[in-house]
């Protein structure tokens, strides 16, 4: 069942653009997509595929300012942003039937916040350890349930990680250290939250910034133990890195930097 004919879509993530694509292969016309970011939410292959291919037009550093209608919705006046603020001798007009909200995807926690899990308020998750174990032993934590992914096969990984710990859990052989992990310029959040001393570990970065020369480092009780350069960063897509356990080899206090070239 159709929810209308002309639909207007606010918030350029991945299961926005999806649906974009969806509504018109289900015969809707798509008028637009709104992104009140200077830069697309969502992954460039997605952008390519469910709007470009469609001619569906997205329109970067604009907000949604009224919604126009009584017994449904009949327009919505979008207008550019400038410092977050609607510019509103520049607004205009989109005639449409349905605004379709894909905004703010944050990860399902009812469960966790029952068992009474600690929470990380940088990614709305649980806060883990390094084998994906919560703060309520024996519970543990992976995918989007402790992290919203942009691919489906950094959702399996993790998730047959946590498995795997599950298993050492179960047999009473799973250690776990209480080093801190943490990020500082340019990164959102990192997962997980602690290392184990001496253990080989898998780090997710959500960038904060669009760059095409940026160096991510990490950094072991004040000293460089690895460092990379990147010639892509978005928002829209997740970093992941391992380091050895020859690099983590001492116990402390690790930091992860993003640093932005000229």
């Amino acid at each position: 069942m159709l929810p209308g004919k002309n639909a207007v879509i606010v918030g350029s993530g991945d299961i926005g653009l999806i649906m974009a694509r969806r509504l018109r292969w289900s015969g809707v016309e798509v008028k637009a997509v709104v992104e009140i970011m200077p830069y697309p939410s969502g992954l460039t292959r997605n952008i390519v595929q469910c709007l470009n291919d469609f001619g569906i037009p997205l329109y970067l550093e604009h907000g949604v300012v009224n919604i126009a209608g009584r017994e449904r919705v009949q327009s919505v006046d979008v207008a550019p942003l400038e410092g977050g603020i609607p510019q509103l001798d520049r607004q205009f007009r989109i005639d449409c039937d349905t605004v379709l909200f894909s905004v703010g995807l944050i990860p399902e926690n009812e469960l966790s916040a029952q068992l009474g899990v600690e929470l990380n308020p940088a990614t709305g998750g649980a806060v883990v350890d390094a084998n994906l174990q919560t703060s309520v032993p024996g519970v543990f934590a992976g995918g989007n349930v402790l992290h919203v992914h942009d691919l489906v096969d950094f959702v399996s990984e993790e998730s047959t990680e946590a498995g795997c710990s599950i298993v050492r859990y179960l047999g009473g052989l799973l250690e776990s250290d209480a080093n801190p992990v943490s990020v500082e310029s340019n990164l959102k959040y990192v997962i997980p939250n602690r290392f184990n001393r001496n253990r080989k570990c898998t780090f997710s970065f959500r960038p904060l910034i669009v760059s095409d020369a940026a160096t991510l480092e990490a950094e072991l009780n004040g000293r460089v133990i690895w460092k990379r350069k990147f010639t892509w960063i978005k928002p829209a897509e997740m970093l992941k890195i391992e380091l050895s356990a020859e690099q983590l080899n001492e116990s402390g206090t690790l930091v992860f930097r993003l640093r932005e070239e000229a």
